[in-house]
């Protein structure tokens, strides 16, 4: 329970279908930890590995599944050296795809805090009308 949603890009040796199309390589996955798991990534395929996202969440793998459905229909196996799980999690988004996936990931990260700020501004007032003696009765 808990960990990180990731975005990879690998940023050389890329396919020619994504240098024809000008479209990115990223990989959408989940970790304890990204860095360690980038690293793990790097050696096991070839070109550069950089990771461009990562964000906590309680749950992830709900996250990495909706994304995953999302993007279905451009999703690629790139080989990879060894025994390596994670080969079939990559994806061809352009730019403008990879943009909205990085603000949905953003909106979900934040509207929690929204949630809650919310929650604590109307206990705030409400604790404040019963203090200050406000009520309905006549």
């Amino acid at each position: 329970m808990g960990g990180y949603l990731y975005l990879m890009e690998r940023t050389s040796h890329n396919t020619g279908w994504s240098k024809v199309t000008f479209q990115k390589e990223i990989k959408i996955g989940i970790s304890k930890t990204p860095m360690k798991r980038r690293a793990s990534v790097d050696r096991s395929t070839k070109g550069n590995i950089d990771l461009i996202l990562q964000a906590w969440f309680i749950f992830p793998r709900i996250f990495e599944n909706r994304l995953h459905k999302m993007f279905d229909c451009s999703r690629f196996a790139i080989r990879t050296s060894g025994k390596s799980n994670g080969h079939k999690e990559w994806f061809y988004l352009n730019w403008l795809e990879l943009l909205i996936v990085i603000a949905w990931i953003r909106w979900w990260q934040v509207r929690w805090w929204i949630f809650f700020i919310a929650l604590f501004i109307g206990a705030l007032l409400f604790s404040e009308a019963l203090f200050l003696g406000y009520s309905n009765k006549v």
